[in-house]
């Protein structure tokens, strides 16, 4: 196992394992991180709570999608926005709509800085979960956050550019060859009426 990762907590596991048996999906909507009071932690030693360590910023969660390589993964976005630090990341949870830790991650203890301390920019960071049961995982967005990823922008618009280039450029051609017809044919009728 890698030294960061993710993993259900006893409640997570208990809500997952309801909905493999007929209940409903659990609708991630909030994220939380901490700096864990500057003590990392293995996310195992607390599976059992349902809080963070010490919960530095909580905010609601943005995307989970699932993963295109792995249908049993699915991928949690975090953004951390450039005024929002001064302390260090060490532990993530994903919180569901009741509240409750589902997914609890540590965190390569990197200190997030804001831009008032002269540097920082905007941290993003996956979380990958795992999932016996495909569809377990929903998410709740925030419909007063509007925001789009490098990702969702290459995905969405990437195509979209390329396909207008294209056509930009036939236009162009036409538009050259009626030009040159044009001016053949200007030519050809100042002959004649000469």
């Amino acid at each position: 196992m890698s030294d960061f990762y993710c993993i259900p907590t006893n409640i997570g596991l208990t809500k997952l394992a309801a909905f493999s048996t007929g209940g409903s999906p659990i609708n991630i909507a909030e994220f939380a991180v901490g700096d864990a009071n500057g003590v990392p932690y293995l996310p195992e030693t607390r599976v059992a709570q349902n809080t963070l360590v010490h919960e530095c910023y909580r905010n609601a969660i943005e995307s989970v999608l699932v993963s295109p390589f792995d249908a049993h993964v699915s991928i949690a976005t975090i953004n951390l926005a450039a005024n929002v630090g001064g302390w260090r990341v060490c532990e993530i949870a994903l919180i569901d709509d009741d509240g409750d830790i589902i997914y609890l991650a540590n965190y390569p203890n990197n200190y997030k800085p804001t831009l008032s301390e002269g540097a920082g920019g905007e941290l993003e960071i996956p979380v990958y979960l795992q999932a016996s049961a495909v569809g377990s995982i929903a998410v709740v967005v925030d419909p007063n956050i509007i925001r789009a990823s490098q990702d969702w922008v290459n995905l969405n618009f990437a195509t979209k550019i390329a396909l207008q280039a294209e056509v930009d450029n036939r236009i162009d051609a036409v538009q050259a060859e009626v030009d040159n017809r044009s001016n053949a044919l200007i030519a050809l009728m100042t002959r004649l009426t000469a």
